[in-house]
This record gives C-alpha cells, sequence and structure tokens, in this order.
C-alpha cells in the first residue's frame, strides 16, 4: 500500500484527483480517508481523569475512554467518531466523478473543522490548575 496524498490539514480536491491519475493506470485502488484526531493524555489520579473524561463527553467525543496500565499510569484516549472512508478506485478502474472526489473532500474538510472545535472544546472546561498540574498531553 502507498499514500498518493496526505494531509494534517484541509484537503484539496485537484491534487487528490491527480494523484488518481497513476492510480488508474494501474491494477490498484485508492481510497479517500479521514480520520479523526486521537489524543492520549496521562492523568495523575482517577478523579482528574474522570473531569477529562467528562469534559471529552461534553465536547461530542463519545468515544473515549481510559486504561490503568500495570505499573499504575493512568492514560486517557480521547477520540470520536467523525471518519470517512470512500472507495475512489478499484482495480485501475475510477468509481466515481471528479465533482464526487471535490464533494467527498468538502465533507471531509468539513469534519476537519468540526474534529477541530471538538478538540478545543475538551480543554475548556479543564480548571487551571488540573489542566497544567494533574494531567500530561502526549501528541
Amino acid at each position: 500500500a502507498k499514500w498518493c496524498y496526505t494531509t494534517h490539514f484541509d484537503a484539496q480536491a485537484d491534487p487528490i484527483i491527480d494523484s488518481l491519475r497513476c492510480v488508474s493506470s494501474s491494477s490498484c485502488g485508492a481510497v479517500l480517508k479521514f480520520e479523526p484526531f486521537v489524543l492520549h493524555v496521562e492523568a495523575r489520579a482517577i478523579g482528574d481523569a474522570q473531569i477529562m473524561l467528562r469534559a471529552a463527553a461534553e465536547a461530542g467525543c463519545r468515544n473515549s475512554g481510559m486504561t490503568i496500565s500495570k505499573s499504575g499510569r493512568i492514560i486517557i484516549a480521547i477520540r470520536n467518531t467523525l471518519s470517512l472512508e470512500a472507495p475512489l478506485v478499484d482495480r485501475g478502474k475510477l468509481l466515481v466523478t471528479h465533482d464526487y472526489i471535490r464533494h467527498l473532500v468538502k465533507v471531509s474538510n468539513e469534519k476537519m473543522e468540526e474534529n477541530r472545535r471538538r478538540l478545543s472544546r475538551c480543554y475548556y472546561p479543564l480548571p487551571y490548575s488540573t489542566s497544567t498540574h494533574l494531567l500530561r498531553f502526549y501528541a
């Protein structure tokens, strides 16, 4: 498998369409895929993790959870369900029109914007002392 086009910012339809030219000349396939953020946070105590999970749920990230390792580390995974996956090419044959690809890119960019809003809403309900002293954020 090979990535034809990737970005962590708003997508552009024309480079995606251009990248499909090489795929459609082979026997490969191509899928347009949008995946939402996953944020991992380490909390010092379960109560702090609960505050973060509550903030995540209120921000629309209801697919979040917490794990406690054997060593006692409390890790929160904040996730949402804003994904999108659509086949574009199968066995070298373009399955959709360029207009439909532009539509999928528009929908993906809308999901990206909602993704940003949800991520920012995870931080606002946290008290200053919690967000700076009791949680460790990982990229």
